[in-house]
């Protein structure tokens, strides 16, 4: 950090009061540029232990089986380096979790964001769901269903709430209706994931015919209305 001398009289006042802007300039530059430094190194690290723990969890090795001392091995780097970014490998999955759930609510926004995909919405969520290679690991060693939970979660409240405010339906009515669709289409992905996804464009077909049907029970106009306002 950079600092000035104390002005010892009034000949170096001028100095002083002339150049303490500039280096109060400096040293904040500095200090963010630390910041930014240390920001791209963590995220760095943490990218680098998360993809060693998805590479592992792909190979086939069980999570509770994986330890630190394998990660840092892998990662090339010691354990102080681990812990000062996770507490436990629990901690990572964790965090991979998250992210995962980001993303697919992203998806879910971004669909209703777009009229010509809101339709489609269930089918471009199961899409994002293959596609997305740490959902696909995560979901072969069971850790996917809370994931999964709290995304259709979040799909069904945001459904019965539009009912509502478009006079769809009652409360209870846009609950049951929204509980109808959206649980099967969470057990529809569940059934995909258990088989690798491995009939995934016929079935996508057939529920999208299914979602058309129920559909059909709607405004699709007003809901369209409703997001547009809230996207807009």
């Amino acid at each position: 950090m950079a600092v000035l001398c104390q002005p010892a009289n009034y000949q170096q006042m001028y100095i002083y009061q002339h150049n303490q802007e500039f280096v109060e300039e400096f040293n904040r530059s500095m200090k963010e540029k630390k910041i930014r430094k240390t920001d791209r190194r963590t995220l760095y690290t943490r990218k680098i232990i998360k993809d060693t723990i998805i590479n592992l969890l792909d190979e086939g090795k069980q999570a509770e089986k994986i330890t630190v001392s394998e990660i840092c091995k892998i990662s090339q780097i010691n354990r102080c380096t681990f812990y000062l970014h996770y507490s436990d490998v629990y901690a990572v999955l964790g965090e991979l979790q998250n992210e995962v759930e980001y993303v697919l609510t992203e998806c879910v926004n971004a669909s209703l964001a777009d009229e010509s995909r809101r339709q489609d919405i269930c089918g471009v969520l199961f899409a994002s769901l293959r596609e997305n290679k740490v959902y696909q690991v995560l979901s072969r060693c069971n850790l996917t269903s809370t994931i999964l939970k709290r995304i259709f979660e979040y799909s069904k409240t945001l459904l019965a709430n539009l009912c509502v405010e478009t006079k769809q339906f009652k409360r209870r009515e846009a609950e049951l209706f929204a509980l109808f669709l959206i649980s099967g289409c969470a057990a529809v992905s569940e059934d995909q994931v258990f088989n690798n996804w491995k009939s995934f464009e016929k079935d996508n077909k057939f529920v999208t015919k299914i979602l058309d049907q129920l559909y059909a029970m709607l405004d699709i106009g007003k809901i369209n209305q409703a997001l547009k306002n809230t996207y807009s």
